[in-house]
């Protein structure tokens, strides 16, 4: 069923570009197992089979190998009508702070996604005259194929790892950061109040 038109948050998710909204999903996680990216296996969850939206995978470092490589629990496509799912890879392990303010050690794809979706922003924020799918097809362009897998596109890792300094400078910048400041809206709200980001 996961042909991008019958669960109710794919048909909704499938509509946002129309409407000036470019969705990034996660596309799921699932226990360890290996699969030919060439087949894929269709684990993915909605609404990541949805229309012109980015659904991301994961990667992780394998220390062993001393190379990034696809998670074993990141979802697969491709969705149920054959489309590439997921579009890209980002990190699936990552330190984050809990509700307590600790930091720990947590992975998922749900992590995978806001990396991904922060990597769009600073981009648009670099070309603000980019459309939403413009943005979508740079992202793709750009992307990285993973050493393990460097065919791409394919049904595990997609166009392959997100590369953020490739995007921002696909294309000559159309805003220029004066030097010493950070490459980010003075509008945006700082997170979490009480840490300051140096600046370089």
């Amino acid at each position: 069923m996961m042909d991008g038109k019958t669960a109710i948050s794919s048909i909704a998710m499938s509509k946002a570009l129309d409407r000036g909204v470019l969705p990034v999903i996660s596309v799921g996680n699932v226990s360890s197992r290996a699969v030919d990216p060439n087949v894929g296996d269709t684990t993915l969850n909605a609404p990541a089979d949805a229309f012109d939206v980015i659904s991301v995978g994961g990667v992780i470092y394998d220390s062993v190998r001393k190379r990034v490589v696809l998670s074993s629990s990141s979802a697969c496509g491709p969705s149920a009508d054959g489309r590439v799912k997921p579009e890209v890879v980002a990190p699936f392990e990552v330190i984050a702070a809990d509700e307590g303010g600790r930091l720990v050690y947590t992975s998922g794809t749900s992590y995978s996604a806001p990396i991904t979706a922060g990597v769009l922003a600073l981009a648009l924020e670099a070309h603000p005259s980019w459309s939403l799918i413009k943005l979508r097809n740079k992202l793709l362009e750009t992307a990285k194929p993973l050493e393990d897998i460097p065919f791409k596109p394919n049904f595990c890792s997609g166009y392959g790892l997100v590369d953020a300094q490739a995007l921002a400078f696909s294309e000559p910048l159309e805003v220029i950061p004066k030097k010493g400041e950070l490459f980010f809206s003075k509008d945006l709200p700082k997170p979490y109040g009480g840490f300051k980001v140096r600046k370089p």
